[in-house]
């Protein structure tokens, strides 16, 4: 009996809980509809970003905090001095990047000023100096810091109306900022010091670079050539053997270069600015590579040097593209030096021929075949250097490489319509407010190598595949698997020698069964393709 009655208590008990089972499910369907509908915060975006940011290779932050640290050098220098050519853009990009509760130490005052008192001590302080004539004679380091801030110390100096000299010392601490549309770093705090001839505060060091010639001349090597031209802060960021040096390009001389570069299918060489070669060079460096294991892959020649004066040529071994086994082209660039041209003991560039071997018959053909595997490899670098699982709004990251200021149009899946917008920052905001309603990762990838016009056309387009995993259903079932096809529109720039990103159209997830097929795993096994 006590049996029995156990056993109809435990039945009724079981369809109790099925029934309040099936109501509580009714409720959650119905929660779950108000759900979709929920935009996430802008902390939730916020949080998601930065946990992607901390989640970055230390290279990668680290090349990205001295992009920075330069950029914030150089116009704190440009607004120094009201006479200067770029006073005004300067002066609104330090109020642009600076936060709002932003603090400021005049050499060692107890007072301390908002970033309006310090705007209007600015406006006053400027007009007390003349032009720097010499941008480049400024020494700027990055410190020690977090992932999440940046910390530059700055020292330059300055020439009075009443021609004294003055020396300006900063250190400025900025923290981290995905929302400000002009850096990566906003100001949080300003120490400045130098002079100060009314306290006295003491300085750190200058950080000087070589200034001896006579060691090429027994030892010609690259490494000493790059001795002379760049400052000695710089050299621990060009340790990386699978990329091309680029900090020697900190010797340019920004009024007196005289620079020629080939161009594709131009029988001449092109006159650049040195603004447009740094473009240039920095697109040129996404192509080419050292081939893999070549540690030597760079030599020197001089051709005359004295003691005020030297010519070389320099010779990269490189490769293009991510096959392995594609030839090997010598590119050659002379260079002209001169030194201590402003009384200031320093080497500056002075002419530069960045020639095209002449084993390349048509660059454009040659960038336009490579440009899809470049492309995979920096959509692999994105997604690989994350924690899985990689939401599909966090593998935007690499059109950053291949789009001319960040600009370009794209029409993806924003909650089953397609829309539009105009540049990637916008691009990715629609795409996390999107995944509230898809919650899907990236899993697998094909690259379209089909269709390659030759000879290639100044417009031309490619595709992509993506298969993603996700509890997004399409049309009223569920699927486990997704098909994400994205088509790239891309056009070539004269000036900069690249093909850039100019359209994308992302589909929205199409439900599927996954069957064997020829998409690669993306995974860090699938970094074979990187150097």
């Amino acid at each position: 009996m006590l049996f029995r009655n156990s056993l109809l208590f435990l039945c009724l008990s079981v369809f109790i809980c099925i029934a309040d089972a099936g109501r509580i499910h009714e409720k959650l369907k119905k929660v779950g509809k108000r759900f979709w509908n929920i935009q996430p915060t802008e902390e939730d975006i916020y949080q998601d970003k930065l946990w992607h940011w901390n989640d970055q290779p230390d290279d990668v932050i680290n090349e990205t905090k001295w992009f920075e640290a330069r950029v914030i050098a150089g116009n704190m220098v440009e607004m120094s001095s009201a006479e200067n050519k770029n006073y005004k853009l300067a002066k609104a990009f330090i109020e642009k990047i600076s936060d709002p509760d932003m603090e400021v130490e005049i050499c060692g005052s107890e007072t301390k000023l908002n970033s309006f008192q310090y705007d209007m001590y600015m406006d006053r302080e400027s007009l007390k100096y003349k032009e720097v004539v010499d941008l480049q004679a400024i020494n700027y380091r990055v410190v020690g810091s977090t992932k999440e801030t940046l910390v530059v110390e700055l020292r330059f100096d300055q020439v009075g109306k009443d021609e004294s000299k003055t020396t300006f010392i900063y250190t400025l601490t900025t923290k981290i900022s995905f929302d400000n549309k002009f850096s990566r770093f906003v100001i949080t705090k300003i120490q400045q010091g130098g002079s100060c001839e009314d306290h006295g505060i003491v300085g750190f060091a200058m950080l000087d670079q070589e200034t001896n010639p006579e060691s090429l001349k027994t030892d010609p090597s690259v490494q000493g050539l790059f001795n002379l031209l760049i400052p000695k802060y710089f050299k621990f960021i060009e340790k990386d053997s699978k990329s091309i040096p680029k900090a020697w390009m900190h010797a340019l001389d920004m009024d007196e270069t005289d620079i020629e570069v080939f161009r594709a299918r131009e029988s001449a060489p092109v006159k650049y600015t040195r603004l447009q070669f740094i473009y240039f060079y920095l697109r040129f460096a996404i192509m080419w590579h050292p081939k893999l294991g070549d540690q030597d892959y760079m030599s020197i020649q001089m051709l005359s040097q004295d003691e005020s004066t030297l010519s070389a040529r320099v010779t990269m071994k490189l490769q293009i593209g991510r096959n392995k086994t594609a030839l090997v082209h010598e590119w050659n660039f002379k260079i002209t030096a001169k030194y201590n041209q402003r009384d200031n003991k320093k080497w500056y560039i002075t002419g530069l021929e960045f020639l095209c071997p002449p084993t390349i018959t048509d660059y454009m053909d040659l960038s336009l075949l490579a440009y899809r595997e470049v492309v995979a490899e920096k959509f692999l670098l994105s997604l690989n250097s994350q924690v899985e699982p990689v939401k599909w709004y966090s593998s935007m990251e690499f059109l950053r490489y291949f789009t001319k200021y960040g600009e370009f149009t794209s029409e993806t899946c924003n909650t089953g319509e397609v829309v539009t917008k105009d540049d990637l920052k916008n691009l990715e905001t629609s795409m996390f407010s999107s995944d509230a309603l898809y919650n899907i990762t990236i899993h697998k990838y094909k690259i379209d190598y089909t269709d390659i016009p030759l000879p290639a056309t100044e417009t031309t387009h490619f595709k992509m595949g993506t298969r993603a995993k996700g509890y997004y259903s399409t049309a009223g079932i569920n699927c486990n698997w997704h098909q994400l096809d994205w088509d790239f529109d891309i056009e070539w720039d004269k000036m900069h020698q690249f093909y850039y990103i100019k359209y994308l159209k992302m589909s929205c997830p199409k439900g599927m069964r996954l069957a064997e097929d020829d998409y690669l795993k993306v995974s860090p096994d699938s970094k074979e393709l990187n150097y």
